[in-house]
């Protein structure tokens, strides 16, 4: 009788064992493959702006010595520019490298701002800047969340809110949107990706929303 209640115990501590190995193993691979994206975002980001508006810059010099009338050409191209530009810094991390989380934020923010019909507050209180792998997910966080804001929500406010406390940072991100039902969107590829993201750096995650009440959406690290 003990002997076979000892190997229960071995056959359980065994199965515990794989589990935990298996989830491990998840976890790591999910990491992975985070990263892998973002270093191809980051290099489809600086050939943009490296090569591609480098090949309109050139084609400006050479439409300008053009001496009919070249004005429409050139603001389209101004244009083109922009958006190449703005596209480049969404996708790669160089301006997060070169100034930091604040600043990162507070630019991506205004882009947001003076595009779409939604007013933004920020604030951030941080003593000290998280590492960069942490900054570069939860900018990822924040892009993802706003574009389902700007996509779906209807909000007329956002207030997104980087704060540290009792040595823990959180990101909070509110609108005041139409809201959604969770449980019929958990498997959404959005909220997947936040999920993802939040635990490849440790980080919890948490996801409130109540039709016509608008979404919340904080991190903490």
């Amino acid at each position: 009788m003990l002997f076979i209640v000892a190997n229960q115990k071995k056959k359980l501590a065994t199965e515990i064992l794989r589990e935990k190995e298996k989830n491990q193993f998840q976890e790591t691979l999910m990491t992975s493959i985070i990263r892998a994206q973002d270093d191809e975002k980051t290099s489809i980001g600086r050939e943009l702006h490296d090569n591609i508006n480098g090949l309109m810059m050139i084609a400006k010099l050479n439409i300008q010595r053009i001496n009919d009338n070249t004005t429409d050409a050139l603001k389209s191209l101004d244009e083109a520019m922009h958006q190449t530009r703005n596209l480049s810094h969404g996708l790669s991390f160089s301006t997060l490298e070169t100034y930091g989380l604040d600043y990162t934020i507070s630019q991506y923010l205004k882009r947001i701002e003076n595009n779409a019909d939604l007013n933004i507050k920020f604030e951030y209180n941080v003593i000290n800047d998280p590492d960069l792998d942490i900054s570069k997910q939860l900018f990822r966080i924040l892009q993802e969340a706003v574009m389902n804001v700007n996509k779906y929500a209807k909000a007329n406010n956002l207030r997104v809110e980087v704060t540290t406390m009792n040595d823990k940072l959180t990101m909070r991100i509110e609108d005041d949107g139409i809201g959604f039902d969770i449980d019929k969107n958990k498997n959404g590829i959005g909220l997947h990706n936040m999920e993802l993201r939040a635990k490849s750096i440790s980080s919890s995650l948490t996801i409130s929303s109540k039709i016509a009440k608008g979404t919340s959406i904080l991190v903490t690290i």
